[in-house]
């Protein structure tokens, strides 16, 4: 496996090459140069898992990953909140919403509607990364401005819904931010991943719920878009709900069977994501499913993934693109080419606005390529 090093220079020669002015490179998809294609195809070499191999394993690997999220309350299909509007120092209206979760937990969420259309573009579920400040950071409220996916998609026509992971910003006390002991003490056999999994999915509920009241009608189109801890838990949401039309996953994973920190997953204390994957991260017994299995979950419907070659935290920029090549792979063999694509850039553990700014467009193509109406 060639080092970062090696990578980030036949990077710039491929980008000197095609003309590209913001170092990047199109692994998958309909845009990717033939340049950085080959480069990539020379790369990695044979597929360690083909697309017709992910295909066939589909429900196999979908019961090893739920196994993995463990055993929780029946999901909430209930609408049912209460609203606040709250200071907002940016130019659009958000309000915060409170609603029940699978397990009687009190929920939250902010909503931002569009000002200048009469019905929205589409709902956006925006899902924030590792941070105190929760949902206010991708609505623009707090925290880093280039963070503020959610704030560009609602300026774009979007209504936008940011949920709140349970251990951290109005929903944790200062003390309690980021632990799940007591999550495990109360469920044992659950875990934080299902348990986050379970609010999203709650909170796509809610989402279509105030659509309604709002508008009077169906959306016509759900996406979800996230950014590291939001992109992980953007790609389970797609995966097993199937009203999301759209998914956009950035710096949210790397390979678990050549993560050096595989325990990551599976930690003793702090954030504990999914306590049933110990042994496997150990190497004490055999990894039953890795991310293209969960990306695989989500064909036929549009995926983008994204990953900085210089990402501090998810490190193996090349397993990355090994597990995107052998989804693009079943998108292609099956003719859904241009529903799947995923990017490299020369960067660290961001994203960047030149992904940002093209979301609009992109979850407006996607959903109406997923609902049939395509132009």
């Amino acid at each position: 496996m060639p080092k970062p090093s090696v990578i980030m220079v036949c990077g710039a020669a491929i980008a000197v090459a095609v003309g590209v002015s913001s170092l990047f490179i199109v692994w998958n998809g309909p845009g990717r140069t033939s340049l950085a294609a080959m480069w990539a195809d020379r790369t990695l070499g044979k597929l360690e898992k083909s697309g017709a191999d992910l295909l066939a394993h589909r429900e196999e690997t979908k019961a090893a990953i739920l196994e993995s999220l463990g055993d929780g309350p029946p999901v909430s299909a209930s609408g049912e909140m209460s609203t606040r509007k709250i200071d907002d120092p940016t130019e659009l209206p958000v309000e915060e919403v409170s609603f029940i979760g699978a397990d009687n937990d009190s929920l939250t969420a902010l909503i931002g509607y569009p000002t200048d259309r009469p019905t929205p573009r589409g709902i956006v579920i925006a899902l924030h990364q590792t941070t105190d400040i929760g949902m206010r950071e991708p609505m623009g409220l707090a925290g880093k401005s280039d963070l503020a996916f959610g704030a560009l998609l609602q300026g774009a026509g979007y209504m936008v819904v940011a949920p709140e992971v349970f251990t951290t910003g109005e929903r944790a006390g200062p003390g309690a931010r980021w632990l799940t002991n007591e999550f495990y003490q109360r469920y044992p056999a659950w875990s934080a991943m299902g348990k986050m999994l379970a609010d999203n999915e709650t909170a796509v509920s809610v989402a279509m719920e105030a659509y309604r009241k709002r508008y009077g009608a169906e959306p016509v189109c759900i996406a979800a878009v996230g950014h590291s801890l939001g992109a992980h838990n953007a790609l389970l949401l797609a995966a097993f709900d199937k009203r999301i039309d759209a998914v956009v996953a950035n710096a949210g994973f790397e390979r678990i069977a050549s993560d050096t920190d595989a325990i990551r997953w599976s930690r003793d204390d702090g954030f504990i994501y999914m306590p049933a994957l110990a042994a496997a991260t150990r190497g004490k017994a055999p990894l039953t499913w890795d991310w293209e299995d969960v990306l695989i979950q989500i064909f036929p419907r549009s995926q983008m993934i994204i990953q900085g070659l210089e990402d501090p935290i998810f490190t193996n920029e090349i397993s990355v693109a090994q597990a995107s090549r052998s989804v693009e792979e079943a998108y292609r063999d099956e003719g859904h080419a241009d529903r799947f694509e995923s990017h490299l850039w020369a960067g660290g553990h961001a994203f960047p606005m030149r992904f940002q700014g093209a979301l609009p467009d992109w979850i407006d193509h996607a959903c109406k390529v997923q609902r049939g109406s395509a132009g």
